[in-house]
């Protein structure tokens, strides 16, 4: 494992004068104009691979590679107010931005869901890496603009510029199981409420048969999850994701930290919602509802009935 991690590190293509890490080549497929480094909100999912670069080798250029990527992606692809753009292009010869764009969302200026769900959960990975504040503050002030933008079933559409939209837009359940995730990391870190008591709400949409891949039993897919938007511009859109499903499994196995499934195994309690946490912690800090206890025993035998369908359809 160690050599498969050094080897990945020492094989990222940072681009020294644009300080951060090129996501994608200039291939047609990629927007295919010459001479830019491109830089996608999801490459803040795979710092952490950096960090654990340095962690286990010693070699501390590989977590700052991460923290100058972090930061460089506060500079540019944050706007006032918590939303994001998609991808940055960077000049490759002066490092200096060259336009800032949408790949898979709406428009230029509007906020691709997953992206957004990828930087809320990317931050809170890098604060708990590092314990540096700004990381925090954009993690929490992403999470409180994903979070006053959910539809009422709390599953965003493929991008929050289309729910007002009159014809059909499909959902992301991808964006919502990532952003769940990424509350909950929030939550363990701040023991905000809010971010726990969102993610339920994401989590028990998700479990309901609307999104499950057993839901409908026409879809015989091998799949937990459904109504997925892989690339709505390419018209893939209502479809299983697999990264869906493992941050959704992810979500799920964070949740039963705070609320387990034994009412009588867990008396701590309840969470404070004041101010940033300066410093990570891994403690809870909840007193599990009964309501909640209901929910992750429903949850838990939807995995598995779910899983054991997927399973049949090979």
């Amino acid at each position: 494992m160690h050599l498969l991690i050094y080897h990945a590190c020492t094989h990222v293509c940072i681009a020294e004068l644009a300080g951060c890490i090129r996501s994608w080549e200039n291939d047609p497929g990629h927007g295919g104009v010459p001479g830019e480094v491109k830089v996608v909100a999801d490459n803040m999912m795979n710092l952490e691979l950096l960090f654990a670069g340095s962690r286990l080798t010693g070699d501390n250029r590989y977590a700052a590679m991460a923290i100058s990527h972090a930061r460089q992606n506060i500079a540019n692809h944050m706007r006032p107010g918590g939303s994001s753009f998609h991808v940055v292009a960077y000049n490759e010869t002066t490092g200096d931005i060259r336009r800032k764009y949408t790949h898979q969302g709406f428009s230029d200026s509007s906020t691709w869901a997953r992206g957004h769900a990828w930087i809320i959960h990317g931050f809170g990975t890098c604060y708990r890496q590092t314990g540096i504040t700004e990381f925090l503050r954009t993690a929490e002030e992403a999470a409180q603009w994903f979070i006053d933008r959910l539809p009422e079933d709390a599953v965003p559409f493929w991008d929050f510029d289309v729910a007002s939209f009159s014809v059909y837009q499909p959902r992301d359940t991808s964006a919502a199981a990532v952003g769940a995730s990424g509350l909950l990391e929030l939550y363990d870190i701040t023991k905000k409420a809010v971010y726990l008591e969102t993610a339920e709400r994401i989590l028990t949409s998700l479990s309901s048969a609307k999104y499950r891949a057993d839901g409908n039993m026409a879809y015989r897919i091998p799949a937990v999850l459904v109504n997925g938007t892989q690339f709505y511009n390419e018209n893939n859109f209502n479809t299983a994701i697999v990264y869906g499903d493992y941050y959704y499994l992810q979500a799920i196995y964070r949740y039963r930290n705070y609320v387990p499934a034994d009412p009588g195994s867990s008396t701590t309690t309840a969470p404070t919602t004041t101010t940033l946490a300066t410093t990570p912690t891994t403690t809870s800090g909840v007193t599990p509802t009964a309501q909640q206890h209901f929910f992750w025993s429903s949850v838990t035998t939807t995995i598995v009935l779910t899983a054991m369908q997927a399973m049949a359809v090979y």
